[in-house]
């Protein structure tokens, strides 16, 4: 059985990074502006990171390891003059845990180009769900999904490869995501078979969980845009 308790607790630390990470877009790019024309632009890029995850958390092992994990993601945006918005679909998978991670959410921020570098800041904000918790490279769990909302900074450096009416760019970017709740879960967890043994059939046992924290990553993109 999977108890999710109907209260939710807000992690003070987290609001606090991302307030201070809002305030360093706000502060940090308020003169930024596109070296060319006014007009609008659309963009579509794919990327993949690297992110390291402290969102689960057990109770019974609280100082357990960060979790490192693989991210892809898509994102499409709009722009004009300086500024950028758009929408972005992002997951992230275990190379031993199987666990999964999945990021939906939009974004606002300003660009600065010069020459044929772009510099990026942007603002995210959307649902953060965490699959199965609980669930490593050497136990199994039963619990559900659990859907946190997050907020979260992105800066990302583009350049551009190819300009003929249409842009080509290769970019990299660092990213900070803090789920702005945290929610407590109870489960059951069971040793992992090892490779090649069907019959197996451990024992479950109950675990608690602790869902919602930071996530932070860094990766590179292929963005392709129109427009100005």
């Amino acid at each position: 059985m999977i108890a999710l308790p109907p209260r939710v607790r807000p992690s003070s630390s987290l609001l606090l990074v991302t307030v201070t990470i809002a305030s360093a877009v706000a502060v940090g790019l308020p003169r930024a502006a596109r070296a060319e024309g006014g007009g609008a632009r659309v963009e579509l890029a794919g990327g993949s990171s690297l992110v390291m995850s402290n969102a689960v958390q057990s109770l019974a092992a609280p100082d357990a390891d960060t979790m490192y994990r693989a991210l892809l993601s898509v994102s499409g945006a709009v722009g004009v003059g300086p500024w950028v918005g758009g929408v972005a679909l992002d997951g992230a998978f275990g190379w031993f845990d199987g666990r999964v991670d999945g990021f939906v959410g939009a974004f606002t921020g300003l660009e600065l180009l010069l020459d044929r570098a772009l510099l990026r800041g942007v603002v995210e904000g959307g649902m953060h769900a965490v699959s199965e918790p609980g669930s490593d490279g050497a136990h199994i769990s039963d619990a559900g999904t659990v859907e946190l909302p997050y907020l979260g900074l992105r800066i990302a450096v583009e350049r551009s490869l190819i300009k003929s009416g249409h842009t080509f760019a290769l970019g990299a970017s660092v990213f900070a995501r803090g789920d702005l709740t945290q929610r407590r879960v109870s489960a059951r967890v069971t040793p992992r078979c090892d490779f090649g043994d069907f019959d197996c059939d451990g024992p479950w046992t109950p675990a608690t969980f602790d869902v919602g924290g930071l996530t932070i990553g860094g990766g590179v993109s292929l963005t392709f845009g129109s427009g100005p």
